[in-house]
């Protein structure tokens, strides 16, 4: 009997294989296997292919289990451009659960994880009984970051202002609560000017703090070599100074060493564009980061179908 059923097993996978190969080339094998030397070829490939297949000790084939199609969530869009494994939404993760949840198969769970990279969620889990032994298959995971005690640098650039008091607390306290959930958002892919793939939040930030902020003075090096000169000359006047009790010359040479930034043109730039008001600036960034923020990511391990 067990003679019979494995014979039985063997011409059913025979028959498997044989729908995978496209029509043209069976009619093609059909044609040439008269001839031994096609027949052979073709014996041994068969031969080969139920020699990888997965077995138990006795020798009968392992079924494998079998991953069944997923909803696919709506009013998503992809992390990556051309990738659908990976998307965002804007849904927040009860939501996302609410929807998996109502749309269960048999044999399917959602379990909860948490992950090292600050993210925690469900994952999808399709659970069979395959030959007396339970067999578990990832369909799907939807995660959130969670809530981080710091702050995202263009609120930062507002909580600033508020120290130094150019705006109230009540001003500050009014946007912190709207914007403050940034610090956990996703946000897609997308390419910068350079031609490489960074975040879309990361890239509003970039451009707005280069908008925004003073450039970095750049001091050529014979300029730095001038000053420097000038520097050990002056601490040297001042030494000489001090050996003499000439507290008034001192303080006087100390000035010129320790000037104001200022006494130069581009310092003075500088701490002048420091010193504008760019709260709406900032303001403006951040409505613009939260127009493209997403809170719930999804990964997709099996082929999800259009829900309508």
């Amino acid at each position: 009997m067990k003679i019979i059923c494995r014979s039985r097993l063997n011409t059913i996978n025979l028959f498997l294989i044989l729908k995978f190969i496209r029509i043209q080339q069976f009619l093609y094998y059909m044609k040439k296997i008269f001839c031994k030397r096609y027949l052979a070829s073709y014996i041994i490939t068969c031969m080969a292919i139920l020699a990888h297949q997965p077995t138990f000790a006795d020798g009968a084939i392992e079924r494998i289990i079998q991953a069944h199609p997923v909803a696919s969530y709506p009013a998503t869009i992809p992390l990556y451009e051309n990738e659908v494994q990976i998307q965002l939404t804007k849904d927040n993760i009860e939501q996302v659960y609410r929807f998996f949840k109502s749309r269960l198969q048999a044999g399917d769970r959602l379990q909860a994880f948490t992950d090292n990279d600050g993210t925690s969620g469900y994952r999808l889990i399709y659970e069979e009984t395959i030959d007396g032994q339970q067999k578990l298959l990832t369909l799907l995971e939807f995660s959130s970051r969670t809530t981080k005690d710091s702050l995202h640098p263009a609120l930062g650039e507002l909580r600033a202002q508020m120290m130094s008091a150019k705006r109230s607390q009540a001003d500050y306290q009014a946007i912190e609560k709207k914007y403050a959930s940034l610090n956990t958002a996703f946000f897609r892919h997308v390419t910068d000017e350079q031609g490489a793939t960074v975040s879309e939040g990361n890239k509003i930030y970039q451009e707005a703090k280069k908008r925004i902020l003073p450039p970095k003075v750049q001091i050529s090096e014979q300029e730095y070599s001038k000053g420097n000169a000038r520097a050990q000359d002056i601490r040297q006047r001042m030494q000489e100074l001090k050996a003499k009790g000439d507290t008034a010359g001192i303080v006087a040479l100390s000035q010129q060493l320790y000037g104001s930034p200022k006494q130069t043109a581009p310092g003075a730039a500088t701490i002048q564009a420091y010193e504008k008001d760019t709260w709406d600036d900032w303001s403006a960034c951040l409505k613009e980061l939260y127009e493209v923020a997403y809170w719930t990511r999804l990964k997709y391990y099996t082929k999800s179908t259009q829900q309508n």
